[in-house]
C-alpha cells in the first residue's frame, strides 16, 4: 500500500500564452507566410491591411485571432466558398423568423361562438382580426379570424346592452351568464407558434445548393425558443441570415516552433 507521505503534488501547466508584442519582422513576415498556405480562411481571417510585418499590432491581432477556437463568418460571399454539409450555423437573420398558430393579446375583443359547461375550455371565442395574425387563405376564402377554446381565465365580459352596463371580470361570475353572441375581451397574451426561429438558434447544415434563393438548409437545435415547422425538420436559409461557425485547426504555436 502506498504511503500518503511518498507522494509529491505535480504542477501540471500548459504552455504559457504567446505574447503580443516583441517579435521581429522576420518572424512576422513567416507567420504570415506560413499562414497564408494552412488557413483556407486567411483572406478572412487576416484583411488586407494587417498583411505588412511592420504593421503596428499585427503580433498581437495574429494571437488574438488564432487563439480562438472558432472561426465566425458572417460575409455572405466567405459563406458562399467555404460552407459545407455539417458545418455549425447560428441564426443571424435582422429579426426572428416565426409564424403563429394563434395569437391573442391583451385588450383584443372577440365573440362568444359557443359556451360548453362541461368543457375544460367551456368558451369557443371568434377573435377579432389583428395585423399580428396573417390572414389564412384556404381555396377562394379568406379567414382573418381566430376561433379558439378558452378557459375563460383573463377573460372580461364586456357590457352588451341596457340592463348589464358593468363589465364582469370574475371567471365564475362569467361562465354563469356566458352566451353565444356576447363580447369579451382578453386581459393577457396567448400566444401558440406553428414555427419560431429565434436569433442566436444554432443549427447543423445538411444541404447547400449555392444557386438557391434559400442555398442552405438546415436543422436547427431544440431549445431556447426554437418551435420546428410544421413538416420536415430543416429550414431554408440565406447566407445573409447566418452565421458560420468554423472550428480553428491552426496550432500558431506550432507554426512558430517550424520557423
Amino acid at each position: 500500500m502506498i504511503n500518503p507521505t511518498d507522494l509529491q503534488l505535480v504542477s501540471v501547466q500548459g504552455d504559457p500564452p504567446l505574447p503580443l508584442k516583441g517579435w521581429p519582422e522576420s518572424t512576422l513576415e513567416n507567420v504570415l507566410s506560413a499562414l497564408q498556405k494552412e488557413d483556407e480562411l486567411f483572406d478572412h481571417n487576416v484583411p488586407e491591411e494587417m498583411r505588412n510585418p511592420s504593421q503596428k499590432d499585427l503580433q498581437e491581432f495574429l494571437v488574438k485571432t488564432y487563439q480562438q477556437r472558432n472561426f465566425t463568418i458572417t460575409d455572405p460571399a466567405t459563406m458562399k466558398k467555404q460552407i459545407k454539409p455539417f458545418d455549425w450555423v447560428q441564426y443571424n437573420a435582422k429579426e426572428p423568423h416565426f409564424e403563429y398558430a394563434s395569437f391573442v393579446k391583451p385588450g383584443m375583443q372577440g365573440e362568444i361562438n359557443h359556451v360548453n359547461s362541461d368543457s375544460d375550455s367551456p368558451l369557443s371565442i371568434i377573435w377579432d382580426p389583428c395585423e399580428e395574425f396573417e390572414k389564412e387563405v384556404i381555396g377562394l376564402l379568406t379567414h382573418p379570424t381566430q376561433i379558439l377554446p378558452h378557459t375563460g381565465e383573463d377573460l372580461s365580459l364586456l357590457p352588451h346592452s341596457i340592463f348589464r352596463r358593468r363589465t364582469i371580470t370574475d371567471k365564475n361570475e362569467l361562465l354563469a351568464i356566458a352566451k353565444a353572441g356576447m363580447r369579451v375581451e382578453s386581459r393577457s397574451e396567448q400566444i401558440k407558434y406553428h414555427f419560431h426561429l429565434p436569433i442566436g438558434a444554432t443549427g447543423i447544415i445538411t444541404e447547400h445548393t449555392h444557386y438557391l434563393e434559400s442555398p442552405v438548409k438546415i436543422i436547427f437545435g431544440r431549445g431556447g425558443g426554437y418551435v420546428g415547422p410544421r413538416s420536415g425538420y430543416d429550414f431554408d436559409c440565406k447566407y445573409e441570415e447566418l452565421k458560420l461557425i468554423k472550428e480553428n485547426p491552426i496550432n500558431l504555436r506550432e507554426i512558430l516552433r517550424k520557423i
